[in-house]
């Protein structure tokens, strides 16, 4: 796959670990778990592809990928925060609901970032698909790895519609 879009500065590696398949952008390293570097079923061609398909985006320089990047150091804040807030701000809605807002701004930069990955995935995935059926190297193949992180964006967005609410009530 790296080949067709020619791409020829990307290392493939084999990682340790399962499910560990990932690319390092800032070493243009392929890394994938040793089930899936020595795999030989359309499962393993699948998730490799789909990490290659991380490559090309890179390559490219596609604004989502670029967009996630530039929130990973507000959503590691975004997170560590979030377990502490989410309890204080519910003991001091009534007293200190600033709290509370606050902690919906962090909830919501982690939803969007949920968001943003979700999107950089599909592409992939959709890459994946491109690559497949334009090469005739399977045609129709399923691909599990395209539906990852679905449900989690969608958990993200019912919390932060539920603080929201709270927020919004607090006074009633």
């Amino acid at each position: 796959m790296l080949k067709y879009y020619h791409i020829h500065d990307v290392q493939v590696v084999q990682g340790q670990g399962m499910l560990t398949d990932h690319y390092n952008p800032k070493t243009k390293t392929v890394s994938l778990s040793p089930d899936v570097y020595n795999g030989r079923n359309i499962s393993a061609a699948a998730v490799a592809s789909h990490e290659c398909g991380h490559a090309v985006q890179h390559d490219i320089d596609y604004p989502m990928l670029q967009v996630r990047s530039q929130l990973v150091p507000f959503v590691n804040i975004a997170s560590k925060a979030l377990s502490v807030l989410m309890v204080v701000a519910f003991m001091l809605l009534d007293t200190f609901p600033q709290l509370m807002l606050l902690t919906i701004v962090a909830f919501a930069t982690t939803s969007l970032f949920s968001l943003v990955t979700l999107l950089v995935e599909f592409d992939a995935s959709r890459r994946v698909f491109n690559w497949l059926d334009e090469t005739g190297v399977a045609q129709g193949a399923e691909y599990e790895g395209s539906k990852v992180g679905s449900d989690d964006f969608l958990s993200s967005i019912l919390m932060l519609l539920y603080l929201i609410y709270q927020y919004a009530g607090r006074g009633k």
